[in-house]
């Protein structure tokens, strides 16, 4: 999965599909699309000043995507309602009560979060948004070595839907460091992955 994914180094060409970009009194939502592939994006208000970003597949996808929920803390948070909403075709809005708003860029796709007026965190600013789907398996190739099954020591981890990883770029506005709580035993100062 990771070599498969750092190999990534220029625009996957997502962007919103024309006419399904939509608002409720709490969220976004549209497809999203590159020449392989289209996804759901929801981008849910919460009432602490967050929001909640989901890319997932569509309804009828040949498998359902694992979800953590019981790492959130809340599984269904309360949602803070939007002031005010727009979507010209090209750029897509959202404010809330509190003054916290979200910029969706439609092509190339570009989320932007601010708090107030402050730029704080975008995503795929650099265009790297990759899933890969859930596939039936097929004849193996020299590039998908790794795709049906990996190796770690003894442990051989198999997939009999193919691998199916998400990468994308975040950026941290103003940030120096990013703390976090890994998977894996790893020091709290996450590295840069470049």
């Amino acid at each position: 999965m990771l070599r498969r994914q750092r190999e990534v180094t220029s625009p996957t060409g997502y962007e919103v599909v024309d006419g399904s970009a939509k608002f409720n009194d709490t969220a976004f939502s549209a497809q999203i699309k590159n020449k392989d592939l289209t996804l759901d994006l929801h981008i849910i208000s919460l009432h602490d000043s967050t929001f909640r970003l989901v890319i997932d597949e569509p309804k009828g996808a040949k498998r359902k995507r694992f979800r953590p929920l019981d790492a959130l803390a809340e599984r269904d948070p309360k949602q803070q309602k939007i002031k005010k909403s727009k979507s010209d075709g090209k750029v897509s809005k959202m404010i809330t009560d509190d003054g916290h708003r979200v910029v969706v860029t439609h092509s190339p796709l570009r989320i932007d979060f601010y708090s107030k007026d402050i730029l704080v965190t975008s995503i795929n600013s650099a265009g790297l948004l990759m899933v890969e789907p859930f596939k039936k398996k097929v004849l193996l190739t020299d590039r998908e070595k790794g795709y049906w099954e990996e190796t770690f020591g003894d442990h051989k981890d198999t997939k009999p839907y193919g691998s199916s990883s998400v990468a994308v770029d975040i950026t941290l506005v103003g940030m120096r460091f990013a703390f976090g709580l890994p998977e894996h035993a790893e020091s709290y100062a996450l590295r840069d992955t470049k």
